[in-house]
């Protein structure tokens, strides 16, 4: 089996391990504007498939369309692979991860939002699984959690211990539902889509939420032609492929996780959010409730589980720009997790002012870690939790 695989370096790498052994595979990279007409030749027609990796979808359609157009080649043998790879696996991230345990079992959780799903790398610490996701509040935590304990009881159950990312003092404020990222964390970041939550009250967007879970769902999709799913079953093993995308779970390409932040772009990330500036008390009532829900829900998947909730930095100078903002938030914050400390086992381990907070080098923008961070900052969550 001879392929050509046609995209940018970035995008490519993902590409690779998802193929079969036996697969004999030339690559042609493009450039940031994908120009492919003066690349191609009748040489490209002696390949058994030609497979487009662009991550971003509207590139990847204009290429697919050129290859096709400029070698008169039949559109079966061309695949859109980041398109196909989508059709082909789980929605939401929750299945996709767990899907890509292994039948003996966890030995710890992580949960949160965008912090922890870049910047804690599960393999670091064992045989965890990283249900964080981008956006993701504590509604969705607990849901997430709650799903994967109805559908993935025996993988769950032999955890020992969970990690929650906190975010920050202002995340019992957050409601994901009510908010503008309320589209991205249902669609880009496939968080949890079979709840709407508040997202009814909503009035950001004009469309209900069955028409936008099946709108995201949809734009999913991909049916195969039934010659060209086994042409592309003899490419790619997808047996072992949930954890390799799951990887990626911010919707960010694998290039952008080595980036390093710029002082313009530290100066310019924007602190003043309404859940920084203004006080929902309706949400935070609910999701206090929610937090106990989802610290039960927890002691039932294991009565001897260890909770760790983490504060994970933000870059120094992003930080003192927050506290001068939320003196109010961080007070109620505090006296509920200690509220909460009183009836249930749980640690919280800060790392606002740890050392990493001051390194530049590991933020690939003013809060998230990139990669070199995600690896620093794992290694010192597993030293302060005991483990070799």
């Amino acid at each position: 089996m001879k392929c050509l695989l046609i995209g940018l370096k970035s995008d490519i790498a993902l590409v690779r391990t998802t193929m079969r052994a036996d697969v004999d595979c030339n690559c042609l990279l493009v450039d940031e504007y994908c120009e492919l007409d003066r690349n191609l030749d009748e040489g490209c027609l002696y390949y058994d498939a030609i497979i487009v990796a662009v991550a971003d979808k509207t590139v990847s359609a204009r290429m697919v369309k050129s290859v096709i157009e400029t070698l008169s080649i039949s559109p079966n043998k061309v695949f859109d692979f980041y398109r196909y790879y989508d059709s082909l696996m789980p929605y939401m991230r929750a299945d996709r991860c767990m899907k890509a345990v292994s039948s003996e079992g966890l030995d710890g959780i992580i949960l949160g939002i965008s912090m922890a799903a870049v910047g804690i790398i599960p393999e670091m610490l064992g045989n965890y699984v990283n249900l964080a996701v981008s956006s993701q509040d504590l509604y969705y935590n607990y849901k997430t959690l709650d799903y994967c304990y109805n559908k993935y009881n025996t993988k769950l159950r032999t955890a020992k211990r969970v990690i929650i990312d906190m975010y920050d003092y202002t995340y019992f404020n957050f409601d994901v539902s009510l908010g503008i990222m309320a589209l991205p964390y249902y669609s880009r970041y496939h968080g949890f889509i079979l709840d709407s939550h508040n997202f009814e009250d909503n009035h950001l967007y004009s469309y209900d939420f069955s028409r936008l879970t099946s709108y995201v769902i949809n734009s999913q999709s991909e049916s195969f032609v039934a010659s060209k799913k086994v042409l592309w079953d003899k490419i790619f093993d997808m047996k072992n492929s949930y954890n390799a995308y799951a990887d990626i779970s911010f919707p960010i390409r694998w290039g952008e996780r080595f980036h390093t932040a710029s002082d313009e772009e530290i100066a310019n990330y924007n602190v003043k959010t309404s859940i920084v500036t203004r006080t929902y008390q309706k949400t935070i009532d609910e999701n206090v409730a929610t937090f106990e829900k989802l610290l039960k829900l927890i002691y039932r998947i294991n009565p001897d589980m260890e909770i760790v909730l983490v504060f994970m930095p933000f870059y120094y100078l992003t930080q003192m720009k927050y506290e001068a903002l939320y003196q109010n938030h961080k007070e109620f914050f505090l006296n509920t997790i200690t509220e909460f400390k009183k009836r249930y086992p749980i640690r919280f381990i800060n790392y606002k002012n740890c050392s990493l907070a001051h390194e530049k080098k590991c933020y690939f923008d003013a809060i998230h870690f990139n990669y070199w961070g995600a690896s620093n900052f794992t290694k010192l969550l597993k030293n302060d939790l005991g483990m070799r």
